[in-house]
């Protein structure tokens, strides 16, 4: 039915950005690699599980469950983790979780620095970010506010509760020559434009949908991009220019 005792055996991978993060549970203690590789993240995934699996005690073959960051971002990153994720539940018969990157991002911020209300946002290239805003409870449950969405920087709209202590975290602050820094910085508590998704993050979340049976077959775990094109035509490149 695709639920799964917290107790279990849980892997999960994050290559949706230029950082590459492994993390295992496993008998109620977690494991975890984190690097940034830039387009390394094919050649570094596989080592960091076998080390995160080595460090557990535990092989491959025993673990019972998969989670990975399923977009948006990188469309390689995307790819090379719904690939590998896939390539062993084939093999193994094990379900997936997939987690969103930007949801992660968010989770991040919370279980790091104890913010609540969470402005995550990714450079998405061709003038655009994607961004969610997101709300994190004590339990670490994920509520979007704003769903996950790819647009100009200058056309969206935060939906900001003053009563809330936002934070805006990930590259897309910067990206567009910070036009989202520039429009959201005085309502915002702090930016961490530096900050990446982990895939201990994806692996926390993943057990609540675990738990609640959300869990889905190898064959299901696929990107989720946001958006099919990877590059624009130079008229598209020319139309988004922002009019002086």
């Amino acid at each position: 039915d695709g639920s799964i005792h917290m107790s279990d055996t849980l892997l999960a991978l994050e290559t949706s950005t230029e950082a590459c993060s492994v993390a295992l549970c496993h008998a109620g203690a977690y494991f975890q690699r984190y690097e940034l590789a830039p387009q390394q993240h094919a050649q570094r995934v596989m080592p960091m599980i076998d080390a995160v699996v080595a460090e557990a005690g535990i092989t491959v073959q025993q673990v019972t469950g998969l989670a990975y960051a399923h977009g948006p971002g990188s469309f390689t990153g995307i790819r090379v983790g719904a690939g590998f994720i896939q390539g062993i539940a084939m093999g193994t018969g094990l379900r997936v979780a997939g987690v969103s990157t930007l949801a992660a991002l968010a989770h991040r911020a919370s279980r790091e620095q104890g913010n609540q209300a969470v402005i995550a946002s990714l450079d998405a290239r061709m003038q655009e970010v994607y961004v969610a805003a997101y709300r994190v409870a004590a339990s670490s449950i994920v509520e979007a506010v704003l769903p996950d969405c790819v647009t100009r920087p200058d056309a969206v709209a935060l939906p900001l509760d003053a009563a809330q202590a936002w934070v805006g975290v990930g590259s897309g602050w910067t990206a567009c020559d910070g036009v989202l820094n520039q429009r959201y910085a005085s309502a915002m508590t702090r930016i961490d434009a530096t900050l990446t998704p982990h895939a201990l993050d994806v692996l926390m979340l993943a057990q609540d949908m675990f738990a609640r049976g959300d869990a889905l077959p190898a064959a299901e775990a696929m990107p989720v991009y946001l958006r099919d094109k990877v590059a624009l035509t130079e008229a598209e490149r020319a139309a988004r220019k922002p009019s002086t």
